[in-house]
């Protein structure tokens, strides 16, 4: 017997490292392992927005006072250049007209009546409550390294970078073969010494969330030549994984037919 750290050392010291790739789409991407550095293709924000509802100002008026000449909600911008002494009435994530140097909180405004606004707190700081185009990334800036396991958080900002299909390394292929006479999976061929393989669907499911696909899972009798039958059709997968027949006993064939065949 051997530990299960040494075990674990054995496996990763022999596997081979695929280098096959293939090209998908975003939507099919968790938990995928990138192939390629991953860059934007497009600015976020894709242009200056309004971090909060208020009023978009060119400049700080001589007596706070600011003639109002349009409203904007996000997704529709406005038609309208906004000249000295003008403001619209923006809502968080409105494009900001071109010349914008800042937004006035819409809790420090007092609407005088339908044209005109009043800032109350008398503050101009440029700059203020506006997300400039590109301030989380800009064109063509790498978002994902290469080798990155993609994440529920990577597809968010690959979506938002305008990335549509990504480069990523093939799943490895797992063939899963449990040896025993004893072995069955349905009622059909039971008898009184019969147990159910119910490691063939456990390891199953943990290749499955582990980032492989199973492409083969069968009970193999105890006789040697369809046990290395079975071997030699499964060494076209990338993993084999095999359950029983390892021990000292008259049948524990699996570790007598991988010799044999040069594992």
């Amino acid at each position: 017997m051997i530990s299960i750290k040494k075990a674990l050392s054995i496996i990763k010291s022999d596997a081979r490292k695929s280098s096959s790739t293939e090209t998908i789409k975003l939507e099919c991407a968790l938990g995928r392992i990138t192939a390629d550095n991953i860059y934007a293709k497009t600015n976020n924000p894709p242009f200056n927005m309004s971090a909060m509802d208020g009023y978009a100002v060119s400049n700080k008026s001589k007596n706070n006072m600011y003639e109002l000449v349009d409203e904007v909600f996000a997704g529709q911008p406005s038609k309208k250049k906004l000249l000295k002494n003008q403001a619209i009435r923006v809502f968080t994530g409105s494009k900001l007209p071109h010349e914008t140097k800042t937004v006035l909180l819409q809790e420090n405004i007092k609407k005088i009546n339908q044209k005109f606004i009043f800032n109350k707190s008398k503050k101009f700081t440029i700059g203020q409550y506006i997300r400039v185009k590109g301030l989380d990334f800009r064109l063509n800036k790498k978002i994902i390294s290469k080798q990155k396991e993609i994440n529920s958080r990577d597809l968010a900002l690959l979506f938002s970078a305008n990335v549509k299909r990504i480069k990523v390394y093939k799943k490895p292929t797992v063939v899963l073969i449990a040896s025993g006479d004893e072995l069955i999976i349905s009622d059909k061929n039971r008898n009184k010494g019969s147990v159910y393989a119910s490691s063939l669907f456990m390891l199953d499911a943990l290749i499955g969330i582990s980032g492989a696909t199973c492409v083969s899972k069968e009970i193999i009798k105890d006789k040697k030549y369809l046990i290395m039958s079975a071997l030699k059709k499964a060494s076209l997968s990338d993993i084999i994984i095999t359950t029983g027949g390892v021990s000292v006993g008259k049948k524990d064939l699996i570790r007598s037919s991988l010799k044999d065949l040069g594992f």
